[in-house]
């Protein structure tokens, strides 16, 4: 199972993935179900917030991303899913700001045709969204009267 598959799956869904150093330091196991670390979120919301997270895996470099290999502070690289990063942040999946997708495809799907049928799925959603949705600059006259 790769990292992407173990995070969404149902023993990864409370796991994290940490750098190398980060389970050196803290004597920490993968493979032991009762290893685990806490984790420190703050957000403008709510805070400090506290998760009771186990070690999924621990990597030095994944994709295009490095982690730290260096003690510079107590923040370190932490990788989690989608949903759990939601549930950190108290969003919504659709709260979420993407600067890129990434899509792997099975081999039978990637072709030219595909891709281009894709490609238009996508921006019509997104065309559609953005018609629809205010924009974060626009102020409203609430002419309610009470």
């Amino acid at each position: 199972m790769n990292v992407g598959e173990y995070l969404y799956s149902r023993k990864g869904y409370q796991s994290a993935g940490i750098s190398e150093l980060s389970r050196r330091l803290l004597n920490l196991d993968p493979l032991d179900r009762e290893s685990k670390f806490l984790f420190d979120v703050y957000s403008e919301k709510y805070g400090n917030k506290f998760y009771e997270m186990h070690p999924g895996f621990s990597i030095s470099a994944f994709s295009a991303f490095q982690l730290k290999e260096l003690m510079l502070t107590y923040d370190h690289d932490t990788i989690v899913s989608v949903p759990m990063f939601c549930k950190m942040s108290g969003i919504s999946v659709n709260e979420v700001d993407y600067e890129q997708v990434v899509i792997k495809l099975k081999p039978e799907y990637n072709n030219e045709k595909f891709l281009d049928e894709i490609y238009k799925e996508f921006n019509s959603i997104f065309y559609y969204f953005e018609n629809i949705m205010p924009r974060e600059d626009v102020t409203y006259d609430n002419k309610l009267k009470l």
